[in-house]
């Protein structure tokens, strides 16, 4: 979708401020307020208003709920005309293209570059891997962690429909649950070594019995991708998929200093204990509030990720150290757990301390809902189809990077911003009031997907 130059609200063609009210909706298509609309173009609020009205008419937008507004079924329609009327065919039938492949789930492969990736200072290793090429089609294996929470079913589900997407080049794709308990994936990894797999994805913490089950696939000259959880040994794998856990980590911990003036009490809230984006984004965390030493932590407190020990570890919490200054998660799973906490012990929406963490709707639904402040740095889901297409990449003999980043998003509360973190969007506009409170905005497969209704046969 074309961005169209700032100018004057009443200079602007009634068409281009049409299509300046389309070019707010992009990535994933997030609800959008008409008021905001209007405030962000420029735009008369009346004028806006009678825009939206005439676009949800013809199509071109439809209601979202509670007085949110998205792009329709029939936006595409306008954008070829318009820019037909530019008179840049080629250029029209690409973008068109483009947007009905991402509003339709296609693998955001146009999505921006990894900031991490593009201030990282040191050069990324490149794997050649034209002694992996092979004829398609192949037999593929996940070793999955869990499915335990929301972020990981959409991860699975973005794997799964990948896989569908893909089959004339994968025969058979076959994954394992270890339901988070090491001894268990290590024997899912010989059962699938046993399937004859050509590669195989794996996500897991770190332990000994995993390091084992891996050095067999090494032995038995298997690739190996991993996804979200790095295995201990670099060895073990070909590439690594994931967002960047230490940018996480710092980034959300410096907006948390810069909200609280740099003094006070803060609870660290992590995930799963030995768990490579836990121990990162905790390290990273760690690694800022060390730097002002007016900032004190209480000791870390691993919750597995679960909204319901975000929300006991904090009332613990505040039974003995009282009201925080502010509350870092690694993630809105628990996140969401410690603003509910707060809530349940009567503390006003007003005085309940800013948090970090995001990654699930019930967060940004609370802040929102609540007026809490809150920033989160993304950690897309869709990185599992991301992983799933650097193996095929792999097999095909194609040289890959051996570290694999996928772009984040920056989530911030209205009002929120500080010095060193600006938001890419806020939470309000982030926040899904048309979807469930375990639903994960960041899952890759276009606005059709809800969790509760996924199946790989739904989705174009």
């Amino acid at each position: 979708m074309p961005r169209l130059r700032s100018t004057p609200a009443d200079h602007v063609p009634s068409l281009e401020r049409t299509l300046a009210i389309l070019s707010a909706f992009q990535g994933e298509n997030l609800p959008q307020r008409p008021s905001a609309l209007a405030t962000r173009f420029g735009i008369p609020r009346s004028t806006a208003y009678q825009l939206v009205r005439s676009l949800l008419v013809h199509g071109h937008l439809e209601n979202a709920g509670r007085g949110y507004v998205r792009l329709g079924p029939k936006f595409l329609d306008l954008l070829v005309a318009y820019q037909r009327q530019h008179q840049h065919p080629r250029r029209s039938e690409s973008a068109a293209l483009s947007q009905r492949g991402h509003l339709q789930g296609r693998l955001p492969a146009d999505a921006p570059i990894a900031r991490s990736f593009l201030w990282n200072p040191r050069l990324t290793d490149m794997v050649d891997c034209r002694r992996l090429s092979r004829p398609a089609p192949y037999r593929i294996g996940f070793s999955n962690a869990s499915s335990a929470n929301p972020w990981r079913i959409a991860m699975l589900h973005g794997m799964l429909h990948f896989a569908k997407r893909h089959s004339s080049r994968i025969s058979r794709f076959i994954v394992t649950d270890a339901e988070d308990d090491s001894a268990r994936q290590s024997a899912d990894i010989e059962s699938l070594l046993r399937e004859k797999v050509d590669l195989l994805l794996v996500s897991c913490n770190q332990a000994s019995q995993t390091d084992a089950a891996l050095a067999m696939a090494a032995h038995a000259h298997v690739p190996v991708v991993a996804v979200d959880r790095r295995p201990t040994r670099d060895e073990h794998f070909l590439s690594y998929v994931s967002a960047s856990d230490i940018a996480l980590g710092r980034i959300t911990a410096q907006w948390l200093v810069e909200q609280v003036g740099g003094r006070g009490t803060i609870f660290m809230l992590a995930g799963i204990k030995g768990s490579s984006p836990a121990e990162y984004r905790g390290a990273a965390a760690s690694e800022v509030f060390s730097q002002h030493p007016e900032i004190i932590v209480t000791d870390v407190r691993y919750t597995d990720w679960r909204e319901e020990l975000g929300c006991a570890f904090t009332k613990e919490l505040v039974r003995q150290h009282g009201i925080p200054a502010g509350v870092w998660c690694d993630s809105g799973l628990q996140g969401a757990g410690s603003m509910q906490a707060f809530l349940d012990l009567g503390v006003p929406p007003s005085q309940i301390p800013p948090h970090t963490g995001g990654d699930v709707n019930h967060a940004f639904q609370l802040a929102d809902r609540h007026g809490i402040a809150l920033a989160a740095v993304e950690y897309p889901a869709w990185m599992g189809a991301r992983a799933l297409q650097t193996g095929l990449d792999a097999l095909s003999g194609r040289i890959i990077p051996r570290r694999v980043e996928v772009h984040s998003q920056i989530i911030v509360s209205q009002g929120c911003e500080t010095p060193s973190v600006r938001a890419d969007i806020l939470v309000g506009d982030y926040a899904r009031w048309d979807r469930p409170a375990d639903f994960v905005a960041s899952h890759g497969l276009g606005d059709a997907y809800s969790p509760d209704r996924f199946h790989v046969d739904h989705l174009q």
